[in-house]
């Protein structure tokens, strides 16, 4: 027959109990607040970050907006600078009426004479396939064939002493250089000074250039 006996009293056994369970739940309870540590620091720095993205982006944009401001103004300023370039060198284009006025009045019998002209502006719809280029003050001959070619239309009014003279003058207006389409519109017998004169009207073309 064998006996034993416990010689660690019961409270001190109870006392150790509940310190092993205090230090279970202090390192339970550490863990959770580190965890919830590295939590909070992660969230700060995302916000931090997103903070920064966010003015990062508002900074690109405003410099984008500057850019097209900045483009337009200068889109703006270079279409200026073309109409001014276009009106310049419609400009320096030869003007050729006053040598055509010369040729058209040389070629008129006595019997003929004009008492009005009306020239449209030129008709750049018209203007010829190989395109409209600009040509420097000191451009060569052989560029003239880069020049617009745009037509005009001409109405000529005068008297003429009968319509026989009329038709001669109007086929040689029509050789003339520069002249096209020369067309006959009104030819009537209206009173002039003592006796009756054939008033016409003539509807051309001319081209420019030539």
């Amino acid at each position: 027959m064998s006996c034993s006996v416990n010689l660690i009293p019961d409270t001190l056994a109870r006392a150790r109990l509940r310190g092993q369970r205090r230090k279970i739940w202090i390192g339970i309870c550490s863990a959770a607040a580190v965890l919830l540590f590295i939590g909070w620091s992660v969230e700060r720095a995302a916000a931090v970050s997103l903070r920064k993205t966010s003015e990062s982006l508002s900074a690109l944009e405003a410099q984008h907006a500057e850019v097209n401001q900045a483009l337009a103004a200068v889109d703006a300023e270079c279409a200026a600078l073309l109409e001014q370039l276009q009106t310049v060198a419609t400009a320096r284009r030869p003007q050729p009426w006053p040598g055509r006025l010369v040729a058209m009045s040389g070629t008129a019998p006595g019997g003929v004479f004009l008492t009005r002209i009306r020239v449209s502006a030129p008709d750049e719809s018209r203007a010829s396939p190989r395109g409209v280029s600009f040509i420097s003050a000191d451009a060569t001959s052989d560029e003239d064939d880069a020049r617009p070619v745009a037509s005009q239309a001409v109405q000529l009014f005068g008297y003429a002493a009968d319509h026989e003279v009329l038709i001669q003058w109007l086929n040689a207006v029509q050789e003339l250089p520069g002249w096209q389409e020369v067309e006959l519109v009104r030819a009537t017998l209206e009173p002039y000074g003592h006796g009756l004169a054939v008033a016409f009207e003539l509807d051309c073309e001319t081209v420019e250039g030539s």
